[in-house]
Protein backbone atom coordinates (compact mmCIF):
# COMPACT_ATOMS: atom_id res chain seq x y z
CA UNK A 1 0.00 0.00 0.00
CA UNK A 2 1.33 3.45 -0.95
CA UNK A 3 2.09 5.85 1.92
CA UNK A 4 -0.85 8.12 2.76
CA UNK A 5 -0.70 11.90 3.00
CA UNK A 6 -0.17 13.07 6.56
CA UNK A 7 -2.59 15.73 7.79
CA UNK A 8 0.27 17.72 9.32
CA UNK A 9 3.10 17.10 6.88
CA UNK A 10 1.28 16.50 3.59
CA UNK A 11 2.15 14.02 0.88
CA UNK A 12 5.21 11.76 1.11
CA UNK A 13 8.08 12.33 -1.34
CA UNK A 14 6.96 9.90 -4.03
CA UNK A 15 3.56 11.61 -4.16
CA UNK A 16 4.52 15.29 -3.89
CA UNK A 17 7.46 15.18 -6.31
CA UNK A 18 5.41 15.16 -9.58
CA UNK A 19 3.74 18.43 -8.53
CA UNK A 20 7.05 20.31 -8.51
CA UNK A 21 8.74 19.34 -11.75
CA UNK A 22 9.86 21.84 -14.41
CA UNK A 23 6.23 22.29 -15.51
CA UNK A 24 5.45 23.93 -12.17
CA UNK A 25 8.27 26.41 -12.77
CA UNK A 26 6.47 27.66 -15.90
CA UNK A 27 3.29 28.73 -14.16
CA UNK A 28 2.56 32.46 -14.43
CA UNK A 29 -0.46 34.45 -13.47
CA UNK A 30 -1.94 37.43 -11.68
CA UNK A 31 -1.38 37.78 -7.95
CA UNK A 32 -4.46 39.27 -6.32
CA UNK A 33 -4.53 41.51 -3.26
CA UNK A 34 -6.09 38.66 -1.32
CA UNK A 35 -3.16 36.38 -2.23
CA UNK A 36 -0.74 39.10 -1.14
CA UNK A 37 -2.53 39.50 2.18
CA UNK A 38 -2.46 35.76 2.86
CA UNK A 39 1.26 35.58 2.11
CA UNK A 40 1.94 38.59 4.35
CA UNK A 41 0.06 36.90 7.18
CA UNK A 42 2.33 33.89 6.85
CA UNK A 43 5.41 36.09 6.76
CA UNK A 44 4.31 37.82 9.95
CA UNK A 45 3.78 34.44 11.61
CA UNK A 46 7.25 33.31 10.60
CA UNK A 47 8.76 36.59 11.73
CA UNK A 48 7.85 35.44 15.21
CA UNK A 49 6.38 38.80 16.14
CA UNK A 50 4.56 38.94 19.48
CA UNK A 51 2.15 41.59 20.62
CA UNK A 52 2.93 43.41 23.84
CA UNK A 53 1.67 46.56 25.46
CA UNK A 54 4.37 48.51 23.65
CA UNK A 55 3.55 47.11 20.23
CA UNK A 56 5.14 44.40 18.09
CA UNK A 57 8.31 42.82 19.40
CA UNK A 58 10.21 41.17 16.52
CA UNK A 59 12.08 38.05 17.57
CA UNK A 60 12.47 36.03 14.37
CA UNK A 61 12.18 32.30 14.59
CA UNK A 62 12.17 32.07 18.37
CA UNK A 63 8.54 32.83 19.22
CA UNK A 64 7.10 31.08 16.19
CA UNK A 65 6.29 27.43 16.77
CA UNK A 66 5.91 24.74 14.16
CA UNK A 67 2.25 24.36 15.12
CA UNK A 68 1.73 27.96 14.00
CA UNK A 69 2.74 27.18 10.40
CA UNK A 70 0.67 24.89 8.19
CA UNK A 71 1.08 23.38 4.74
CA UNK A 72 -1.59 25.66 3.19
CA UNK A 73 0.37 28.65 4.53
CA UNK A 74 3.53 27.55 2.72
CA UNK A 75 1.54 27.01 -0.46
CA UNK A 76 0.08 30.52 -0.11
CA UNK A 77 3.60 31.96 -0.01
CA UNK A 78 4.73 29.99 -3.06
CA UNK A 79 1.68 31.15 -5.01
CA UNK A 80 3.47 34.50 -5.28
CA UNK A 81 6.11 32.92 -7.55
CA UNK A 82 3.67 33.04 -10.47
CA UNK A 83 4.44 36.78 -10.66
CA UNK A 84 8.00 38.01 -11.35
CA UNK A 85 7.50 41.26 -9.41
CA UNK A 86 6.63 39.35 -6.27
CA UNK A 87 10.12 37.86 -6.10
CA UNK A 88 10.89 40.92 -3.95
CA UNK A 89 8.71 39.33 -1.26
CA UNK A 90 11.29 36.57 -0.80
CA UNK A 91 14.32 38.89 -0.46
CA UNK A 92 13.68 39.29 3.26
CA UNK A 93 16.46 38.20 5.69
CA UNK A 94 14.18 37.95 8.74
CA UNK A 95 11.66 35.84 6.82
CA UNK A 96 14.49 33.69 5.44
CA UNK A 97 15.96 33.06 8.88
CA UNK A 98 12.54 32.23 10.28
CA UNK A 99 11.93 29.64 7.53
CA UNK A 100 15.25 27.96 8.30
CA UNK A 101 14.33 27.73 11.98
CA UNK A 102 10.90 26.34 11.14
CA UNK A 103 12.51 23.69 8.94
CA UNK A 104 14.80 22.51 11.75
CA UNK A 105 11.64 21.42 13.57
CA UNK A 106 10.33 19.18 10.78
CA UNK A 107 10.50 15.70 12.33
CA UNK A 108 7.66 13.59 10.90
CA UNK A 109 8.75 10.41 12.70
CA UNK A 110 10.77 11.97 15.48
CA UNK A 111 13.80 12.41 13.21
CA UNK A 112 14.83 15.52 11.29
CA UNK A 113 13.71 14.86 7.71
CA UNK A 114 12.78 17.94 5.64
CA UNK A 115 12.37 16.08 2.35
CA UNK A 116 10.30 13.10 3.46
CA UNK A 117 7.05 15.06 3.17
CA UNK A 118 5.66 18.02 1.24
CA UNK A 119 5.75 20.45 4.19
CA UNK A 120 9.53 20.29 4.56
CA UNK A 121 10.17 20.37 0.82
CA UNK A 122 8.03 23.48 0.33
CA UNK A 123 9.72 25.21 3.24
CA UNK A 124 13.12 24.46 1.69
CA UNK A 125 11.83 25.65 -1.69
CA UNK A 126 10.94 28.99 -0.08
CA UNK A 127 14.41 29.13 1.49
CA UNK A 128 16.16 28.44 -1.84
CA UNK A 129 14.14 31.13 -3.61
CA UNK A 130 14.76 33.51 -0.72
CA UNK A 131 18.51 32.99 -0.81
CA UNK A 132 18.54 33.57 -4.57
CA UNK A 133 16.44 36.72 -4.25
CA UNK A 134 18.71 38.06 -1.49
CA UNK A 135 21.80 37.41 -3.63
CA UNK A 136 20.26 39.20 -6.61
CA UNK A 137 19.18 42.11 -4.42
CA UNK A 138 22.60 42.43 -2.76
CA UNK A 139 24.31 42.59 -6.16
CA UNK A 140 21.76 45.00 -7.67
CA UNK A 141 20.46 42.36 -10.05
CA UNK A 142 16.99 41.58 -8.74
CA UNK A 143 15.16 44.24 -10.73
CA UNK A 144 17.14 43.34 -13.86
CA UNK A 145 16.20 39.69 -13.42
CA UNK A 146 12.52 40.57 -12.95
CA UNK A 147 12.55 42.73 -16.08
CA UNK A 148 14.12 39.94 -18.14
CA UNK A 149 11.63 37.39 -16.80
CA UNK A 150 8.72 39.66 -17.69
CA UNK A 151 10.00 40.12 -21.24
CA UNK A 152 10.54 36.41 -21.90
CA UNK A 153 7.14 34.85 -21.37
CA UNK A 154 8.05 31.63 -23.20
CA UNK A 155 10.66 30.45 -20.69
CA UNK A 156 9.75 29.04 -17.28
CA UNK A 157 9.67 31.84 -14.71
CA UNK A 158 11.62 30.04 -11.99
CA UNK A 159 14.07 28.62 -14.51
CA UNK A 160 14.97 32.14 -15.60
CA UNK A 161 15.20 33.31 -11.99
CA UNK A 162 17.45 30.40 -11.12
CA UNK A 163 19.66 31.07 -14.14
CA UNK A 164 20.13 34.69 -13.10
CA UNK A 165 21.22 33.62 -9.61
CA UNK A 166 23.75 31.18 -11.00
CA UNK A 167 25.21 33.59 -13.56
CA UNK A 168 25.55 36.40 -11.02
CA UNK A 169 27.36 34.10 -8.61
CA UNK A 170 29.64 32.80 -11.33
CA UNK A 171 30.54 36.37 -12.27
CA UNK A 172 31.21 37.47 -8.69
CA UNK A 173 33.24 34.37 -7.80
CA UNK A 174 35.27 34.62 -10.99
CA UNK A 175 36.01 38.31 -10.38
CA UNK A 176 37.15 37.86 -6.76
CA UNK A 177 37.29 34.18 -5.82
CA UNK A 178 39.06 34.72 -2.50
CA UNK A 179 37.00 37.74 -1.52
CA UNK A 180 33.34 37.27 -2.39
CA UNK A 181 31.97 37.33 1.16
CA UNK A 182 30.65 40.83 0.43
CA UNK A 183 27.79 39.15 -1.44
CA UNK A 184 26.73 37.73 1.93
CA UNK A 185 26.98 41.17 3.51
CA UNK A 186 29.96 40.00 5.58
CA UNK A 187 32.39 42.51 4.12
CA UNK A 188 32.32 45.80 2.26
CA UNK A 189 33.56 46.28 -1.25
CA UNK A 190 33.75 49.10 -3.77
CA UNK A 191 30.27 50.13 -4.80
CA UNK A 192 28.61 48.09 -2.03
CA UNK A 193 29.70 49.72 1.25
CA UNK A 194 26.53 49.26 3.31
CA UNK A 195 25.33 45.71 2.67
CA UNK A 196 23.81 43.88 5.61
CA UNK A 197 24.11 40.10 6.16
CA UNK A 198 21.03 38.24 4.97
CA UNK A 199 21.90 35.01 6.82
CA UNK A 200 23.41 34.54 10.26
CA UNK A 201 26.14 32.00 10.98
CA UNK A 202 23.79 30.15 13.31
CA UNK A 203 21.15 29.79 10.59
CA UNK A 204 23.75 28.63 8.08
CA UNK A 205 24.89 25.99 10.55
CA UNK A 206 21.27 24.92 11.01
CA UNK A 207 20.85 24.61 7.25
CA UNK A 208 24.07 22.63 6.85
CA UNK A 209 22.92 20.29 9.61
CA UNK A 210 19.43 19.57 8.30
CA UNK A 211 20.66 19.05 4.74
CA UNK A 212 23.34 16.68 6.00
CA UNK A 213 20.92 14.77 8.22
CA UNK A 214 18.53 14.27 5.28
CA UNK A 215 21.16 13.95 2.53
CA UNK A 216 19.69 10.67 1.31
CA UNK A 217 16.24 12.12 0.59
CA UNK A 218 17.84 15.39 -0.54
CA UNK A 219 19.12 13.60 -3.66
CA UNK A 220 15.88 11.71 -4.18
CA UNK A 221 13.74 14.85 -3.89
CA UNK A 222 15.91 17.07 -6.10
CA UNK A 223 16.33 14.40 -8.77
CA UNK A 224 12.53 14.18 -9.09
CA UNK A 225 11.66 17.88 -8.83
CA UNK A 226 12.92 21.19 -10.13
CA UNK A 227 14.37 23.29 -7.30
CA UNK A 228 15.11 26.92 -8.27
CA UNK A 229 18.27 28.51 -6.94
CA UNK A 230 20.30 25.46 -5.91
CA UNK A 231 23.56 27.28 -6.70
CA UNK A 232 22.63 29.98 -4.19
CA UNK A 233 22.14 27.43 -1.41
CA UNK A 234 25.51 25.80 -2.11
CA UNK A 235 27.24 29.19 -2.41
CA UNK A 236 26.15 30.43 1.03
CA UNK A 237 27.17 27.13 2.64
CA UNK A 238 30.55 27.31 0.87
CA UNK A 239 31.19 30.82 2.13
CA UNK A 240 30.11 29.75 5.61
CA UNK A 241 32.57 26.86 5.73
CA UNK A 242 35.35 29.06 4.32
CA UNK A 243 34.64 31.80 6.85
CA UNK A 244 34.38 29.35 9.75
CA UNK A 245 37.63 27.62 8.81
CA UNK A 246 39.53 30.84 9.47
CA UNK A 247 38.46 30.90 13.10
CA UNK A 248 37.58 27.31 13.99
CA UNK A 249 39.80 24.62 15.40
CA UNK A 250 40.99 21.87 13.07
CA UNK A 251 38.52 19.35 14.49
CA UNK A 252 35.45 21.62 14.35
CA UNK A 253 36.37 22.79 10.85
CA UNK A 254 36.56 19.18 9.68
CA UNK A 255 33.13 18.50 11.15
CA UNK A 256 31.65 21.20 8.89
CA UNK A 257 33.83 20.85 5.81
CA UNK A 258 33.36 17.12 5.22
CA UNK A 259 29.52 17.31 5.17
CA UNK A 260 29.66 20.39 2.95
CA UNK A 261 31.86 18.62 0.40
CA UNK A 262 29.51 15.68 0.14
CA UNK A 263 26.47 17.97 -0.11
CA UNK A 264 28.23 19.86 -2.91
CA UNK A 265 28.83 16.65 -4.86
CA UNK A 266 25.31 15.41 -4.23
CA UNK A 267 24.05 18.79 -5.51
CA UNK A 268 26.18 18.46 -8.65
CA UNK A 269 24.52 15.12 -9.33
CA UNK A 270 21.05 16.64 -9.50
CA UNK A 271 21.80 20.19 -10.72
CA UNK A 272 20.38 21.39 -14.01
CA UNK A 273 22.91 22.72 -16.51
CA UNK A 274 22.45 26.38 -15.60
CA UNK A 275 23.26 25.56 -11.95
CA UNK A 276 25.91 22.95 -12.64
CA UNK A 277 28.48 25.34 -14.11
CA UNK A 278 28.54 27.44 -10.94
CA UNK A 279 28.64 24.38 -8.68
CA UNK A 280 31.54 22.93 -10.64
CA UNK A 281 33.35 26.26 -10.36
CA UNK A 282 32.91 26.17 -6.58
CA UNK A 283 34.15 22.58 -6.63
CA UNK A 284 37.38 23.72 -8.30
CA UNK A 285 38.09 25.96 -5.30
CA UNK A 286 37.18 23.19 -2.89
CA UNK A 287 39.92 21.06 -4.46
CA UNK A 288 42.34 23.98 -4.69
CA UNK A 289 41.91 24.64 -0.97
CA UNK A 290 42.19 20.89 -0.26
CA UNK A 291 38.85 20.88 1.54
CA UNK A 292 38.07 17.47 0.07
CA UNK A 293 40.85 16.06 2.28
CA UNK A 294 38.50 16.41 5.25
CA UNK A 295 35.90 14.30 3.48
CA UNK A 296 38.49 11.72 2.34
CA UNK A 297 39.57 11.22 5.96
CA UNK A 298 36.05 11.12 7.39
CA UNK A 299 33.83 8.06 7.90
CA UNK A 300 31.16 7.56 5.22
CA UNK A 301 27.52 7.27 6.19
CA UNK A 302 25.58 5.61 3.41
CA UNK A 303 23.24 2.62 3.21
CA UNK A 304 22.42 0.33 0.30
CA UNK A 305 19.40 2.34 -0.85
CA UNK A 306 21.40 5.57 -0.84
CA UNK A 307 24.27 3.89 -2.68
CA UNK A 308 21.94 2.70 -5.44
CA UNK A 309 20.26 6.11 -5.65
CA UNK A 310 23.61 7.84 -6.14
CA UNK A 311 24.81 5.37 -8.79
CA UNK A 312 21.52 5.48 -10.70
CA UNK A 313 21.43 9.28 -10.57
CA UNK A 314 24.96 9.45 -11.95
CA UNK A 315 23.99 7.04 -14.72
CA UNK A 316 21.03 9.23 -15.65
CA UNK A 317 23.29 12.29 -15.61
CA UNK A 318 25.57 10.68 -18.21
CA UNK A 319 22.75 10.12 -20.69
CA UNK A 320 20.12 12.71 -19.74
CA UNK A 321 16.60 12.34 -21.07
CA UNK A 322 15.93 16.10 -21.06
CA UNK A 323 18.73 17.72 -23.05
CA UNK A 324 17.29 21.19 -22.51
CA UNK A 325 17.81 21.07 -18.75
CA UNK A 326 20.78 18.73 -18.62
CA UNK A 327 23.85 18.14 -20.72
CA UNK A 328 26.02 15.02 -20.58
CA UNK A 329 28.80 15.42 -18.05
CA UNK A 330 32.17 16.49 -19.40
CA UNK A 331 35.21 14.45 -18.38
CA UNK A 332 36.51 16.55 -15.50
CA UNK A 333 33.30 16.70 -13.42
CA UNK A 334 32.63 13.08 -14.35
CA UNK A 335 35.91 12.07 -12.69
CA UNK A 336 35.07 14.15 -9.61
CA UNK A 337 31.64 12.58 -9.18
CA UNK A 338 32.79 9.08 -10.04
CA UNK A 339 35.57 9.21 -7.47
CA UNK A 340 33.04 10.30 -4.87
CA UNK A 341 30.42 7.70 -5.77
CA UNK A 342 32.97 4.87 -5.70
CA UNK A 343 33.83 5.82 -2.11
CA UNK A 344 30.14 5.54 -1.22
CA UNK A 345 29.35 2.28 -3.01
CA UNK A 346 27.94 -0.40 -0.72
CA UNK A 347 27.91 -4.19 -1.19
CA UNK A 348 24.68 -5.21 -2.86
CA UNK A 349 24.56 -2.33 -5.33
CA UNK A 350 26.23 -4.35 -8.10
CA UNK A 351 22.98 -4.32 -10.06
CA UNK A 352 23.54 -0.63 -10.74
CA UNK A 353 26.91 -1.17 -12.42
CA UNK A 354 25.79 -2.17 -15.95
CA UNK A 355 23.84 1.06 -16.56
CA UNK A 356 26.70 3.15 -15.16
CA UNK A 357 29.36 1.38 -17.24
CA UNK A 358 27.22 1.66 -20.36
CA UNK A 359 26.73 5.39 -19.72
CA UNK A 360 30.45 5.95 -19.19
CA UNK A 361 31.40 4.10 -22.37
CA UNK A 362 28.76 6.01 -24.37
CA UNK A 363 29.93 9.31 -22.91
CA UNK A 364 33.55 8.48 -23.71
CA UNK A 365 32.67 7.47 -27.26
CA UNK A 366 30.68 10.67 -27.81
CA UNK A 367 33.63 12.69 -26.53
CA UNK A 368 35.85 11.00 -29.11
CA UNK A 369 33.38 11.65 -31.92
CA UNK A 370 32.95 15.30 -31.00
CA UNK A 371 36.69 15.93 -30.51
CA UNK A 372 36.30 16.69 -26.81
CA UNK A 373 39.38 14.66 -25.96
CA UNK A 374 42.00 17.25 -26.66
CA UNK A 375 45.52 16.87 -25.33
CA UNK A 376 44.75 18.42 -21.95
CA UNK A 377 41.76 16.13 -21.39
CA UNK A 378 43.26 12.78 -22.41
CA UNK A 379 44.62 12.14 -18.92
CA UNK A 380 41.32 13.17 -17.39
CA UNK A 381 39.46 10.76 -19.63
CA UNK A 382 41.88 8.01 -18.67
CA UNK A 383 41.16 8.74 -15.01
CA UNK A 384 37.54 7.77 -15.59
CA UNK A 385 38.57 4.21 -16.36
CA UNK A 386 41.13 4.15 -13.55
CA UNK A 387 38.27 4.96 -11.16
CA UNK A 388 36.53 1.81 -12.33
CA UNK A 389 39.55 -0.39 -11.77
Amino acid sequence: MAPQADIRWGKPLEDYAPSYDITAAQKRGLVTQEMEKEAEKVKNRIYGEALSVSGQVPNPGNLVGLKDITLPMLKAVLELTISPRHLHFFADPIFLGGCIRVLTQVKPEGKLSPFSHEFGYLCFRIIAIGIGACILKATDNLDVAIQNIEQDIDTELLLMFSGHVSRVLLDKIHARPSDCDWVMGWASTEGYPDLQPFLSSSDLLRMLNFLWEDRKLFVQALSRTYLPGLSGVVFVLWRYTCSSSKNASVSSNKLMTAPFCELLWRSMLVATEDQFTTLHFINNFVYYDKKQDSWDQSPKYVDLEDSCTLLNTLSARLVPADRRLFKPLSMLPLVTLLQTMIELVQPGSEGCYPALLTGIVERFWTALEENELLEDTILTAGSVFLCLG
